[in-house]
């Protein structure tokens, strides 16, 4: 505005020096045309101009023609000025009409060079001097930089006592900026505003050029500019009086702006301009509108990846009231308000922003003391992106106040809420969030700081990770500290936070599982790449469905700076929550590094004196864990380690000795978790209430906990068991089975070694689930005299072998037997020890004295046993024999029908524990014989 002020007066001045140059010829017009134009060279000499050509064309008593004008320092040319006077006003001074055609003005080196005498020529008193119309036809001013190019003006001018009426029009041709501009003042006699108006055209990408900046980093763009006012010129002007005259208003008008980045600009912009006594204004009118291109729509903008841009322009545009920005001049300096009421959009998102604030100024126009900050910020459906996770910003809303320092600074502090809506990353996915507290904003000329004011409140309604689950309820957390910082060295996060119980569903291979009563402490300090430090401490957690619960635990990830990969420790304690105890509490610890989404740590589960060592590789983004254990061997001693101290469900082992070897995996993914367990026995010998066992050796693969269940066909082997009835040998070959209704243990054969021959199981299934499992042992060539030794029955011996089936039936009650069978294979022999009881019973009579004797030595033919036995009571054997005993009336032939019965468990807890089976324990009868 100044230099176009300046440039309009120093053109009023050579206009007026062109004045005097008529009127300088209209005082010897009376003389010869040489006289006339060598007084006319000395006028411009004395007023500093250096006159290269002039020439007096015409002189007579009404009018004067001067063509052919040349003169220097400054450069000024032009074609023709014609002066029309009357001969009476001559010699007041006076003149009608100055008429300059072709004018040239040289100003390319600078106004400097130009207002010395411009200035003089105006000034000057010697020659008082009026003319009443001047007409510039094709004047052409050539200016230097930073406006380089040309301004070329067509019109009249009315000088008067209160100032000039003018009718000017102006094109302007100065390199990136091209246009026509129009000042006109129709007021009689001057005095009156002048009316601006003009448009303009702008090639942006060279508007550096205009205003002399360093280039921009503009590729293209284009603009035009509309203007529109008036300017009251005061009869003595200073800066801040030809302001108070002035009131403009206008378009800018912005398209196509392009950066190197790809970035894009474009828009329409009403603006207006006033000039008050002590002050200005200047204001953007609704709706002006600004539509960018590529450009990150975040406010989360330090965490935008490079390159991206979105999908859709961001549109900002006023609304309400205008965008205004007021200066007052005061005594002190002066003082500003701005106030702005805007509205961008994105597609579907929106933002609006009310920004308020109100300074005082001191004498150099700085602030004078810290200046209060009114904020109103509203969005909706704002996307966010950050590489592998995206979501919308569903609604916030920030009432703020602040100030602003002179050094700078500026605070803004007030309360806020926020909801976000589908937030997905490559571990996990939050459907809704929101967060509600007081925000801190703290920002300089070199970085800014987001801070929240403890009890800071983020809640989650789910969160769920692929493949592994997602919360059964709202995730609260409440921040003591929460601050996200940026400045030179780059962007920071600190956060110290509850977080408060929730549930939660895993997805395992038997069905969800649920975790109640999750809770944590998290602490972040990092950088935007998350460089620094992420911890969780206090991690307490219960699995109801595997009545498991997890305290103390703690995960710590440290990336340091420049590093590609992160530091992560593990641990937690484990304890088992169901009645009885299943195992004793446990710790967990794991030491690793976190390598991008891949994970490796190793470290151990210890527990009662033992530590298994554990392997743990997980890609966090299929997501995928596979944890390997082991191997480790366990040394059980009699007097020392017992598998007892491991689980209380073994207590009754007892005396256990030997190792055992356990390795495998346990893995976890999109599809389902997966185990892989080894036990390997080796020579082991331990006992029970029901049974002992020596030299157990093989190995079980397991494929499944809880329920258990196998890889395949397992096999086992022991040198001896005694479980009532000692077996040498024994040899099982099975596999578990998980079922709706409990593990299934399908036996494809079991077999041993007993008295000579074997006792075998075939195809036979154990169900835990059921109240009674139904298996058939088969029996095959067994010793009737080592059996009865073995079974220390109490005066009996015989020879023979024996074979059959027993058909069991096993459950809560006891061990039943329907239906089982045993006979002899071919013909033996029984021998029965009367001892002292012989006496007593031949005395019972004749046929009871017979059966007697014959039993003392007989030759059986043929020998079955039937045997029936309800669960929980009394075994019932129906032993039928078929001979003669050749001492007894001459081999006689016999047939015996023998009944006994007894306790099944006292019988074989007697065998087992060595002693003799008595007439106390057998009750029976005698008859049939024949």
């Amino acid at each position: 505005m100044r230099g176009s002020e300046q440039m309009r007066r120093r053109a009023v001045r050579l206009l007026l020096i062109l004045g005097m140059l008529a009127a300088a010829l209209a005082a010897i017009h009376h003389q010869r045309r040489e006289i006339a134009g060598h007084a006319a060279r000395q006028v411009l000499e004395a007023r500093g101009f250096r006159v290269e050509a002039l020439r007096v064309a015409e002189l007579g008593d009404t009018a004067a023609l001067i063509e052919d004008i040349r003169l220097a320092a400054p450069a000024v040319s032009a074609k023709r000025v014609r002066i029309l006077y009357d001969p009476s006003a001559l010699a007041r001074g006076r003149f009608r009409e100055v008429r300059i055609e072709g004018l040239r003005l040289d100003a390319s080196a600078g106004l400097k060079e130009i207002a010395g005498p411009l200035g003089a020529a105006a000034g000057g008193a010697d020659v008082p001097v009026a003319v009443e119309r001047i007409i510039v036809a094709d004047a052409r001013v050539a200016l230097g930089a930073p406006l380089a190019g040309t301004v070329a003006l067509d019109g009249s001018l009315r000088p008067g006592a209160g100032g000039i009426a003018a009718d000017l029009d102006i094109a302007l041709d100065l390199g990136p900026l091209t246009g026509r501009a129009r000042v006109a003042s129709a007021a009689p006699g001057g005095g009156g505003p002048l009316a601006i108006s003009g448009n303009a055209a702008l090639d942006l990408a060279r508007a550096h050029e205009i205003a002399g900046m360093r280039p921009l980093s503009l590729r293209r763009g284009s603009g035009s500019l509309d203007v529109a006012g008036s300017l009251r010129l005061p009869a003595r002007p200073d800066a801040l009086a030809v302001l108070a005259g002035l009131e403009l208003r206008g378009r800018l008008r912005l398209d196509g702006l392009a950066d190197a980045t790809g970035r894009e600009l474009s828009g329409d912009l009403g603006w207006s301009l006033a000039g008050r006594a002590d002050g200005l204004d200047l204001a953007l009118a609704p709706i002006s509108r600004l539509e960018m291109r590529g450009v990150a729509p975040d406010l989360l903008q330090p965490f935008a990846p490079p390159g991206w841009t979105p999908s859709s322009p961001i549109v900002a545009e006023t609304r309400g009231a205008e965008a205004r920005l007021a200066w007052r001049r005061t005594a002190e300096g002066g003082t500003i308000e701005a106030s702005a009421d805007l509205r961008l959009t994105a597609a579907d998102a929106a933002v609006a922003l009310r920004l308020e604030t109100e300074a005082a100024l001191g004498g150099d126009l700085r602030l004078a003391e810290p200046a209060p900050l009114g904020l109103a910020l509203a969005a909706h459906n704002v996307p966010l992106s950050q590489g592998g996770w995206s979501g919308h910003l569903g609604s916030l809303d920030w009432q703020a106040e602040g100030r602003v320092t002179p050094d700078g600074k500026i605070g803004l502090t007030g309360p806020f809420m926020a909801e976000t809506a589908d937030l997905n990353g490559p571990l996990a996915r939050a459907a809704a969030t929101s967060a509600e507290g007081v925000l801190d904003l703290a920002a300089t000329a070199s970085g800014w700081s987001l801070g929240a004011a403890p009890g800071l409140r983020l809640a989650a309604d789910t969160i769920e990770a692929p493949g592994i689950g997602a919360t059964a309820g709202p995730i609260v957390l409440t921040a003591g500290n929460a601050r996200l910082e940026q400045d030179a060295a780059g962007t920071r996060i600190a956060l110290a936070a509850r977080v408060d119980p929730f549930e939660a569903m895993i997805e395992t291979r038997g069905g969800p599982t649920a975790l109640r009563s999750v809770e944590a402490r998290l602490t972040v300090d990092a950088d935007a790449e998350m460089t620094g430090r992420l911890a969780l401490a206090d991690v307490a957690a219960t699995v109801p469905d595997h009545e498991l619960s997890i305290t103390g635990g703690s995960l710590a990830l440290e990336r340091p700076t420049g590093a590609e990969a992160a530091d992560i420790a593990l641990g937690a304690g484990l304890r088992d929550t169901a009645a009885p105890r299943r195992f004793t509490p446990a710790e967990l610890t794991l030491a690793g590094r976190l390598d991008g989404t891949g994970l490796r740590a190793s470290g151990a589960v210890a527990g009662a004196g033992l530590a298994l060592p554990v392997e743990v590789t997980a890609d966090l983004a299929a997501p995928a864990v596979e944890a390997r254990l082991g191997p480790t061997r366990i040394a059980f001693r009699r007097k020392g380690l017992q598998p007892a101290a491991l689980s209380p469900l073994l207590a009754g082992l007892r005396d256990v000795e030997g190792p055992v070897t356990l390795d495998g995996t346990i893995a976890a993914g999109a599809g389902g978790a997966t185990t892989r367990l080894r036990l390997r026995f080796d020579d082991i010998s331990a006992s029970t209430a029901e049974a002992d066992v020596e030299g157990l050796s093989g190995t079980v693969d397991l494929t499944g906990l809880a329920p258990p269940a196998t890889a395949g066909t397992q096999r086992l082997r022991a040198r001896r068991l005694i479980a009532g009835v000692p077996v040498t040998d024994a040899d099982l070959r099975f596999s578990i089975q998980p079922g709706r209704r409990g593990a299934g243990v399908r036996i494809a054969r079991a077999s041993a070694a007993l008295a000579g021959g074997t006792v075998a199981f075939e195809d036979a299934v154990w169900n835990t689930g059921v109240a009674t499992n139904a298996l058939t042992l088969d029996l095959r060539g067994l010793s009737l005299g080592t059996l009865l030794a073995d079974w220390r029955i109490e005066g009996v011996s015989g020879t023979g072998t024996l074979s059959g089936t027993l058909p069991l039936g096993i459950g809560r009650a006891g061990i039943g037997i329907a239906g089982g069978r045993l006979a002899a294979e071919g013909p033996g022999i029984v021998r029965v020890d009367w001892g002292g009881a012989r006496e007593t019973l031949i005395a019972a009579g004749q046929q009871v004295e017979l059966a007697v004797r014959a039993l003392e030595d007989f030759h059986y033919q043929a020998l079955a046993i039937g045997v029936e036995q309800a669960p929980g009571g009394e075994m019932t054997l129906a032993i039928r024999l078929e001979g003669a005993n050749p001492a007894v009336l001459d081999g006689h032939p016999f047939d015996f029908n023998i009944n006994l019965s007894g306790q099944l468990d006292r019988i074989l807890a007697a065998v087992r524990e060595g002693r003799r089976i008595g007439a106390g324990l057998l009750q029976g009868g005698l008859g049939g014989a024949r």
